[in-house]
């Protein structure tokens, strides 16, 4: 049976979402919809995103979007490397 992973958007929905679904659960906090997302690496996104989202979001700080938002990209880059189409 192949895995499954589900990339919910968001915080709320992963609250609302129904534990008997069985797979891997990836939260994507970042909608990358307003601000700059340019970098010449991900390294670099991530840091013009940290940048935009701290000084544009009360009490979301740079730090929070290295420790919450981050580690969900690294998620889902390493399900897709294992994922056969």
């Amino acid at each position: 049976m192949k895995k499954q992973y589900h990339i919910l958007n968001g915080d709320s929905l992963k609250n609302q979402f129904p534990k008997s679904i069985k797979g891997k659960i990836v939260v994507a906090r970042e909608c990358l919809v307003d601000g700059s997302v340019k970098g010449n690496s991900l390294t670099d996104l991530f840091k013009t995103r940290a940048k935009f989202i701290s000084s544009n979001y009360d009490g979301y700080t740079e730090q929070d979007y290295f420790e919450k938002t981050v580690p969900e990209f690294q998620k889902m880059q390493k399900y897709s490397r294992r994922c056969r189409y």
